[in-house]
């Protein structure tokens, strides 16, 4: 059975009404590599701006986290709901969190 769709051409759709499954595996494919491709460069990203806020003076630090600060009350002062973090983000905090762990057990002596 061939129908028209509002995309383009005739295709060719089987009687149940649904697109070929071969197209639509492809498909899952395609967005599932550019997924991994966007977190693997955004934690690139992370990691560079890690090692580069780790050499930098205590002041630029201080006036950075200031910023940041007032950023964040102008948030609550609007009440603006912050964005989902995406999955760059959430292994980022994870490896942030692990490298604090293990530094806390370094200083204590544990």
């Amino acid at each position: 059975m061939f129908r028209r769709t509002s995309a383009g051409p005739s295709v060719e759709v089987p009687q149940g009404g649904a697109a070929p499954s071969v197209a639509r595996c492809g498909m899952r494919k395609h967005v599932f590599r550019s997924v991994v491709w966007r977190t693997a460069v955004r934690l690139l990203v992370d990691v560079v701006g890690f090692a580069l806020a780790a050499v930098r003076s205590r002041s630029q630090l201080a006036a950075e986290n200031l910023f940041v600060r007032k950023q964040l009350a102008l948030y609550g002062e609007r009440q603006v709901k912050p964005r989902r973090a995406d999955d760059a983000t959430r292994i980022t905090l994870v490896i942030f969190v692990v490298l604090d762990v293990g530094t806390r057990r370094i200083a204590h002596g544990c």
